[in-house]
């Protein structure tokens, strides 16, 4: 929790951002294997990079919104042995024309190929290795790694993901998987 915190001020002050993390219901932390709360770190780091980066706006960005974004990490026990994680940000969310601009800049697409995908076909590409819509890299963002990792965490954990995002609204990573012994 601590180290987690420490990263979202850092990140925050890299990127002259003004963020709150919450993290509640990590109880259930404790219960899983050392295997699966690394899993869960790699993926709680990844995305709070993410949120910061991409997602929460600097505080003259936020129009209506509080000066300083929000992000929220709970874990809890929905059934015997299944867990949620949510990872959640009420920062710009995630722009499925500004996706599909960087997927043919970076000519990982070409125009028939994105006119024939939905928009969620789109979203779903922020997860592909190299991919980051950031034109050039820093310690944060742009170097091609990140959604990629959370994917791979969340396969080794056997989880399923689902992704909600509403443009200048927020974005949630929910992500449900089983304890393994």
């Amino acid at each position: 929790k601590a180290m987690l915190g420490v990263l979202c001020e850092r990140v925050a002050l890299r990127q002259n951002k003004a963020v709150r993390l919450t993290i509640s219901q990590l109880d259930e932390f404790e219960t899983l294997n050392e295997a699966q709360q690394n899993l869960i770190k790699g993926i709680a780091v990844q995305c709070i990079r993410n949120a910061i980066v991409h997602g929460i706006e600097s505080p003259n960005e936020r129009n209506s919104k509080p000066p300083i974004g929000q992000i929220i990490i709970a874990l809890k026990k929905i059934h015997a042995g299944q867990f949620q994680l949510e990872i959640s940000d009420d920062g710009r969310g995630i722009d499925p024309v500004s996706v599909r601009a960087a997927l043919l800049e970076k000519g990982l697409f070409n125009a028939a190929q994105l006119a024939d995908m939905s928009d969620t076909q789109v979203v779903m590409q922020i997860f592909a290795a190299g991919f980051s819509t950031q034109e050039k890299g820093d310690e944060d963002a742009g170097q091609g790694v990140g959604l990629d990792v959370v994917q791979e965490n969340i396969r080794a954990l056997g989880g399923h993901l689902r992704l909600a995002s509403k443009p200048q609204q927020f974005t949630t990573f929910n992500i449900q998987f089983f304890a393994h012994p």
